[in-house]
């Protein structure tokens, strides 16, 4: 009896020193991604406009972001190796801080048909698909952000930072609050969630409709205060 006690205790802490090795392994294989994913934040990527990296559930989007120094228009028709390309790259402008502690920020990319870019953001379109998937993630070198998504829709190709004027904090409070009336004026969704124009910030994703240049389709979130 003392002898199975004896390998029993020997059997279970093998177990444990091996569960324990591929439970490190498998944290190091996260930590190494992650790793990876903040270098080619940090610079060392070939570009130094990159600047921090999306990710959108339930959609293709996986991504760093950019931004030119002085022209807001490259990233539509350069990639982040400088090549000229119809793809461009996902890329804010100007207006936008880098950190994200504006009022709004616009993210913008091109819609592709091959789903590439931003070209499965109209996966929001689906009914399905906007109440199962709610989560933008956004990482930078110093931070990482959620946000949780509240409203998808076709709009017009207005640009929304200027035709809105949201730098103006009394403006975006009432962009906000409108949200609801226009997804169902476009037939798009919505779903609730408390705004404080103080301390909460909207993400917005902006794609050009895959099927016409006249209008545009957006994804709006608010971040959450973690």
């Amino acid at each position: 009896m003392k002898r199975f006690r004896k390998w029993a205790g020997l059997i279970l802490l093998v177990s444990l020193l091996v569960a324990g090795f591929y439970g490190m392994k498998s944290l190091e294989d996260r930590q190494l991604e992650d790793s990876t994913k903040k270098e080619l934040i940090n610079h060392s990527h070939a570009n130094p406009d990159v600047y921090a990296w999306l990710k959108v559930e339930g959609t293709n989007i996986d991504y760093p972001i950019a931004q030119h120094p002085n022209d807001d228009n490259y990233y539509l028709t350069h990639d982040l190796e400088h090549q000229a390309t119809y793809y461009g790259a996902i890329f804010t402008e100007k207006i936008n801080t880098k950190s994200f502690d504006d009022f709004v920020t616009i993210i913008y990319g091109h819609a592709i048909q091959d789903g590439s870019m931003f070209g499965s953001l109209e996966n929001f379109s689906e009914q399905s698909i906007f109440e199962r998937y709610k989560t933008i993630e956004i990482e930078t070198v110093d931070d990482k952000f959620s946000y949780d998504i509240i409203a998808a829709y076709q709009m017009d190709d207005s640009h929304l930072f200027h035709s809105y004027k949201l730098g103006d904090k009394d403006r975006v409070k009432e962009y906000v609050l409108s949200l609801e009336s226009q997804a169902r004026l476009q037939g798009g969704f919505y779903r609730f969630r408390p705004f404080d124009v103080e301390k909460d910030k909207l993400l917005i994703l902006s794609t050009c409709d895959s099927q016409t240049d006249t209008k545009r389709y957006i994804l709006h979130a608010v971040r959450r205060n973690e």
